[in-house]
């Protein structure tokens, strides 16, 4: 459970802890200046919080000593790549919990299974089509080719199942229309992974394809970390892999049922050792669930607007959410227009119109404290602009929520 910590847990975290310590170079040195005895040190808060600027900037120290035969790397969509090294019971185990989120998606054995995620070095693919073929199903990889080809493969081969992320599936849902393609597919189930689901890409999915999607959630950190079956529950964190806690901004466990971020130990990797990583992800536990948690976004994933004053994605998105229901995408667009700050946000909503937008433009601009000192000060100005149209997409297809012009130059 989140912050709660039975005898069991902490023995299995024990272990992991003097396994680091015993063979990862980084883990020894961090203790030892620290003056942490693994044997005895008080879990988990006796130990230090590992930020995710460590396993980017130290990646080799990280690895243990232990045979490896993979290695894998985070997308580096914000930040530069991290490198992660798998052992073979480190994989297997990544496998085994894949395999669990593909049954609670509803896969089965004779499935047709199109992944259009990524493979290679970012790893991601390649788990599902381990555990595909683990389950019996027929797996298509399609993580390298155009949105195009991948359409045309899962038509041609009668894909049923579709692993995708948000970013990439919206594309698809537009293409398959535009062909007309829709009544050739027999899809049943997406497993969505890779950035948040809104409900309107949800509702568009099912009008289209006639599929539920199933949220599934990890990282390429850690593989899967937990799932969600429907659109009105959470995402259940897999506690007999992962050691988690939630976080307030001074490091301390954050009050019950409050948002914080998600501190992760991992108790099966080896190759790579994660013990109290800080995964970067603001997650808030849903009451009266018992790991039953809602991913609000990403804690890097923020814009500077003006003298410290920080824009961060949920600020945005619990506005459109409760104003519109019914969104397949957003984006926010910052640049800097003469003397004042222009926040645009594209909105794919089929419930976005005149009556609203204005509405929603007012709430923006007082969506925090600071943020409407600002737009009172006429320093910085929100835009709703109700199209898909200027949502730009990273190389691999993900789109991210806020991209700020003025840092690119642009």
């Amino acid at each position: 459970m989140i912050n709660k910590f039975d005898e069991d847990i902490l023995r299995k975290m024990r272990e992991i802890v003097c396994f680091a310590y015993n063979h990862s170079p980084y883990y020894r040195k961090l203790y030892d200046e620290n003056g942490i005895d693994p044997d005895s040190v008080k879990l988990p808060d006796g130990l230090p919080i590992v930020p995710h600027t460590e396993l980017v900037m130290y990646s080799t120290s990280f690895r243990s000593d232990i045979p490896v035969f993979k290695v894998c790397a985070s997308s580096g969509t914000k930040n530069s790549p991290k490198l992660m090294f798998r052992s073979e019971e480190d994989f297997e185990r990544s496998v085994s919990n894949q395999i669990k989120m593909m049954k609670w998606s509803g896969v089965e054995a004779g499935d047709t299974v199109a992944i259009a995620q990524p493979f290679g070095i970012w790893g991601y693919g390649d788990l599902t089509q381990e555990a595909s073929k683990r389950m019996g199903a027929l797996a298509i990889p399609l993580g390298n080719v155009s949105d195009e080809v991948a359409l045309e493969m899962m038509t041609l081969l009668k894909a049923n199942v579709l692993d995708v992320a948000p970013s990439r599936l919206r594309n698809l849902i537009k293409l398959a229309r535009e062909r007309n393609g829709v009544s050739k597919l027999q899809m049943k189930s997406i497993m969505s992974a890779g950035e948040l689901l809104t409900e309107g890409l949800r509702s568009a999915a099912w009008q289209t394809f006639s599929a539920q999607i199933y949220n599934q959630y990890g990282s390429e950190e850690t593989d899967g970390l937990g799932a969600g079956q429907t659109s009105h529950s959470g995402i259940t964190l897999f506690d007999d892999d992962f050691v988690f806690e939630v976080l307030d901004e001074n490091g301390e466990p954050a009050e019950a049922g409050e948002a914080g971020v998600l501190v992760v130990t991992s108790l099966y990797h080896k190759g790579t050792p994660l013990i109290r990583y800080e995964l970067q992800d603001i997650i808030k536990p849903r009451s009266g669930g018992r790991d039953e948690v809602d991913i609000l976004g990403r804690k890097c994933d923020y814009a500077i607007i003006y003298d410290s004053v920080k824009l961060y994605p949920y600020h945005i998105e619990n506005i459109l959410i409760n104003e519109l229901h019914d969104i397949a995408a957003w984006q926010c667009i910052i640049e800097q227009a003469d003397n004042q700050i222009r926040l645009t946000i594209y909105v794919d909503s089929p419930q976005i119109s005149g009556d609203n937008i204005a509405r929603i433009e007012n709430m923006l601009s007082k969506c925090s404290i600071d943020i409407e000192a600002l737009t009172n000060a006429g320093i910085a100005a929100f835009k709703i602009n109700p199209s898909a149209g200027g949502i730009v997409s990273t190389a691999r297809g993900k789109s991210l929520k806020i991209v700020d012009k003025r840092r690119n130059g642009n």
